[in-house]
């Protein structure tokens, strides 16, 4: 953006844009220049083979530069060169809106460096210690970046910049401590702090934040956090230590991402579902976490995976669309909305209980049922396909998540809802007494046996062959293929039953109905090695038994009313 600007307002006036390399001709060129003073932009790139020493005072005569970019490889052979460029900053004058210096070898900025004007300062993989010390003005400093700036220590008094909108830190991993007057700026939206491992503490006295991201991701020694914005969108708490969150947590209502992955939260707050704009909550592998509250009725995504001390999930909001709730082992009992009212609204996509060996069987049940519920109205309305392009299905290969409906729980059969059951063989479909104009959606339910990580990497690719029953032959009339994750870091433990609606096998089945109501279906399964092209069929035995129910909208309609 600022390169653009800066541009532009060069073009008109005429000055100069360079971009100087130690080995061309634009250095030699702007070596002997006289108008250095009409300069508005420089880029200034330091490879490990440039043996040219740089130009004495080479900004000293540069007036009107506002745009400089330096990109210095990380080398010992460079560094006399480097630190002569970087003592020359002290002689820029006040017109410097942009600077940006990858790898900056000093332990701070000259004393007097001129902030006046500045309003973009990106330092990334810098070796400062500080950034200045005493007060500086900085009215019109928008975006400060210091990323991976790994021996900073302490943040100069940013007080004076009050249209500060993005602050990053990221892997500051010597940054100890935060000003609390930080977070009141104004106009600051979003900061990032992840990986600054050596903070301990963030708190703040104001009661006007306004910023809508903050990123604690990694900050590992993090145990008290007692920040509170009104504007908050996102929050990421990852990797932590933080144990509870403020009691005036519900303050944050426009708050929509929750992320505490692996941190040590123990409890969430009571007043958890007043937060009525939260729509993803990520509390995987949250192993201290034994009870989760009332949920907003706004959520759509809820990630609790690996809590392995969490016992129930009870009172789930109709809202949801995604559930992952993969090997949470002391999981033992799941309540869905019972009212049918509650049912018909529900929009339910991807439900995964994958390894929860101790869930009750009421729970199964609870978790079947809502499977037929909300897979039944996916069948008799089908996902759309993302866009017209792609209406044959030619990215189902990298986004087949688009266009399923899928729930996974503990189980040893195939639920009674499904028409068409097998153990391990074929099953015939036969739609004669369908009206010819019939349109069907076709629900697959598998279940599988164990298997190890050994076996997959990647995900389960189920093979549907479609063939013609009344043929002599049997000839293959289609096939079709069904994926599901898999994960690399878990076996499968027996049994599982697997519920979903594809839609692209779904139109190919429909499509062969219209032709010819009687048909074979045969399933093998087998595994696709993540980011490579090998495939290996698994043994029969890992699929346990398999089935299939045409849903007709006659059908839907049904069980509409029997609800």
């Amino acid at each position: 953006m600022a390169w653009e600007i800066v541009h532009q307002e060069s073009s008109k006036s005429g000055s100069s844009n360079w971009l100087l390399d130690p080995n061309g001709d634009v250095y030699q060129t702007l070596k002997n220049d006289k108008g250095l003073g009409g300069i508005r932009s420089l880029r200034i790139h330091l490879p490990t083979t440039g043996k040219k020493k740089l130009i004495p005072g080479i900004f000293a005569e540069m007036s009107r530069l506002q745009f400089l970019e330096i990109s210095v490889e990380n080398s010992d052979d460079l560094f006399d060169q480097v630190y002569a460029l970087a003592k020359e900053l002290q002689f820029l004058e006040t017109e410097l809106r942009f600077l940006c210096w990858l790898n900056y070898p000093l332990k701070s900025l000259p004393e007097n460096f001129c902030t006046d004007k500045l309003v973009i300062l990106k330092l990334q993989y810098g070796r400062m210690e500080k950034l200045w010390d005493g007060l500086k003005n900085l009215v019109n400093l928008k975006e400060l970046d210091l990323m991976h700036s790994k021996k900073l220590k302490k943040l100069p008094d940013l007080s004076q910049a009050t249209n500060l909108e993005e602050l990053v830190l990221l892997g500051c991993s010597m940054l100890t401590s935060m000003d609390s007057s930080i977070f009141s700026l104004p106009k600051l939206e979003s900061i990032d702090l992840s990986g600054c491992k050596s903070l301990t503490l963030l708190t703040s006295n104001s009661q006007f934040c306004n910023f809508s991201y903050l990123n604690l991701d990694f900050c590992k020694n993090l145990r008290e956090f007692s920040l509170i914005s009104q504007n908050m969108k996102e929050l990421r708490l990852g990797f932590t230590k933080v144990k509870v969150l403020p009691s005036s947590f519900e303050c944050h209502s426009k708050l929509k991402s929750l992320h505490l992955t692996r941190s040590d939260i123990e409890m969430l707050p009571s007043s958890f579902n007043n937060l009525t704009q939260l729509q993803h909550l990520d509390i995987n592998n949250c192993n201290k976490l034994q009870t989760i509250p009332e949920l907003p009725p706004s959520l759509k995504t809820l990630e609790v995976s690996k809590c392995k001390s969490l016992q129930n999930l009870r009172n789930l909001p109709s809202s949801l669309k995604t559930l992952n709730a993969i090997e949470c082992k002391s999981l033992k009992t799941v309540s869905f909305p019972s009212t049918a009212d509650e049912q018909l609204t529900e929009n339910k996509k991807r439900v995964l209980f994958w390894n929860c060996r101790n869930l009750d069987e009421s729970s199964a049940e609870a978790i079947g049922l809502n499977a037929e519920i909300n897979l039944m109205e996916l069948a008799n309305q089908p996902l759309p396909t993302p866009s017209q392009e792609h209406q044959f299905y030619n990215d189902y290969e990298y986004n087949y998540h688009s266009y399923q409906g899928i729930y996974v729980y503990p189980g040893s059969s195939v639920p009674a809802w499904f028409k068409h059951t097998e153990a391990n063989g074929d099953i015939i479909i036969d739609l004669s007494s369908a009206s010819p104009f019939e349109l069907f959606g076709f629900i697959f339910c598998f279940v599988l046996n164990k298997f190890h990580d050994t076996d997959i990497i990647g995900r389960l690719e189920f093979n549907i062959t479609i063939s013609d029953v009344d043929d002599v032959d049997e000839g293959k009339m289609g096939s079709v293929k069904i994926y599901i994750d898999c994960y690399s870091d878990w076996s499968i433990a027996p049994y599982h039953v697997c519920v979903m609606f594809d839609q692209r096998c779904s139109s190919t089945l429909n499509n062969i109905a219209r032709k010819q109501k009687r048909f074979k279906i045969n399933v093998s399964v087998g595994a696709r090695i993540e980011f490579y092209d090998n495939y290996h069929e698994l043994p029969q035995e890992v699929l346990k038994g398999f089935g299939v129910s045409p849903i007709s909208i006659s059908a839907y309609n049904i069980q509409q009313i029997e609800l």
